[in-house]
């Protein structure tokens, strides 16, 4: 969530980009002709009271406070018959709305060039009780599948009181994002066996019961304003951040323990 004052940039941005034109465009085969709100508007208005804490259609209202900011703002019935009209027209509406989106996020990427800010995805190993045993940094458009070898690669053997030192790890959960028959031969020839859940198979899995702790570790690093938004070009001083909080978690862990 945000405040009232962060969603100025918010819809600032939304304008600048250009958002709101390339939506209209695309709703267009579902306005009527006669329609005084323009689609364009009411959707980003739709995210823009989610950002401020809205929970349900009726809370774009809240949006009224501040004419001079958000401009006209449409009705909770107006706003409800749009998503009926657009929810009736399904994949189609759904379609042209994510190629709109990714059109305009494609033009900014474009007008930004290499001045823009670096886009980065954190990758993140963890044991069962949530503590990092490996960490990685990469592009924002970089796949999840790519950096699970170098994740294991990364975990030093466990050394026990008798016996060689452990390389093996029983079982490996993950989510689509790693959902690859390559990467479940390698690794079941590594003797770990892989829980990964399918593509296109519907949710309900039960992974959600063993991969909360790996989401709540990386909540844990984005709870650190370093990580959670991205301030430096380079990317040696990003990851030296990511490292620090990496160890950081696991000191913490370590003091429960002792």
């Amino acid at each position: 969530m945000v405040s009232q004052a962060g969603a100025v940039p918010l819809a600032e941005t939304v304008r600048k980009a250009g958002l709101d034109t390339a939506k209209s465009a695309a709703s267009a085969p579902w306005r009527k002709p006669q329609t005084v709100h323009d689609p364009g508007k009411v959707l980003p208005d739709i995210a823009l009271a989610t950002a401020l804490g809205g929970d349900c259609l009726a809370d774009v209202t809240m949006l009224w406070a501040e004419p001079h900011l958000f401009g006209r703002v449409a009705s909770a019935p107006t706003v409800s018959r749009l998503v009926d009209v657009l929810a009736a027209a399904g994949p189609k509406a759904l379609t042209a709305i994510r190629t709109a989106r990714a059109e305009v996020r494609q033009c900014v990427r474009e007008l930004a060039g290499a001045d823009g800010p670096a886009a980065s995805k954190h990758h993140v190993l963890v044991d069962g009780q949530g503590i990092p045993l490996a960490v990685s940094l990469t592009g924002g458009n970089r796949n999840d599948v790519t950096q699970l070898m170098p994740l294991l690669d990364k975990v030093p053997p466990a050394a026990g009181v008798v016996g060689r030192p452990r390389r093996r790890r029983e079982t490996l959960f993950a989510d689509r994002g790693y959902d690859h028959d390559k990467y479940r031969r390698l690794l079941w020839k590594r003797g770990n066996r892989p829980v990964i859940a399918e593509r296109g198979q519907p949710h309900g899995s039960g992974l959600g019961i063993f991969r909360w702790v790996v989401e709540r570790t990386i909540s844990w690093l984005h709870g650190f304003r370093r990580l959670r938004i991205r301030w430096e070009r380079r990317d040696d001083i990003h990851e030296a951040f990511l490292g620090l909080a990496t160890c950081l978690i696991t000191h913490h862990h370590v003091q429960r323990l002792c």
